[in-house]
């Protein structure tokens, strides 16, 4: 019982990392700020990590395709589960991010950044209102996003 405990005390810390990497003033972007809340876990001490990430912010580069956080969960599950020759079998890897897409999509209705934030093309046109859109959907819908996305990768580290 002492186990689970802790595995579950690891976990909240887990997504807290995460979540206090998007939300509290540290400017990393969702995808970011999963890798960065699991690196530790992965005893991963190199500065890979955010660099590799950075280009999927926004659903690839700002382009609304799919969520960064979730890109950045299945680097996750990949860090665990994935291969390190071409011999060893995937499907381990791939059952749980079908278990992971099949939940985010369950919850938000798409797998895309897009979809989920979505901004009218003419605001589009006018930074200004573009940021407080931006802004908005950082505190009201991505937040809540990151956490989500890191709890359910947890889940699928089996922590």
């Amino acid at each position: 019982m002492k186990v689970l405990a802790n595995k579950q005390g690891q976990k909240e810390e887990i997504i807290e990392k995460c979540v206090r990497y998007f939300d509290n003033g540290y400017g990393f972007a969702c995808i970011e700020s999963v890798v960065l809340g699991y690196k530790d876990y992965f005893g991963i001490e190199d500065d890979i990590i955010p660099k590799i990430a950075t280009p999927f912010g926004g659903g690839i580069a700002g382009n609304g395709l799919t969520c960064g956080a979730l890109q950045g969960a299945i680097m996750c599950l990949g860090l665990k589960y994935g291969r390190s020759d071409s011999k060893t079998d995937r499907q381990v890897l791939y059952q749980k991010v079908d278990n992971l897409l099949q939940k985010f999509k369950e919850y938000y209705g798409t797998l895309d950044c897009g979809g989920i934030r979505m901004i009218p093309s003419m605001l589009q046109k006018d930074p200004v209102k573009l940021k407080k859109i931006k802004d908005c959907y950082h505190e009201n819908v991505c937040n809540e996003l990151v956490r989500n996305v890191a709890g359910w990768v947890a889940e699928e580290l089996e922590l």
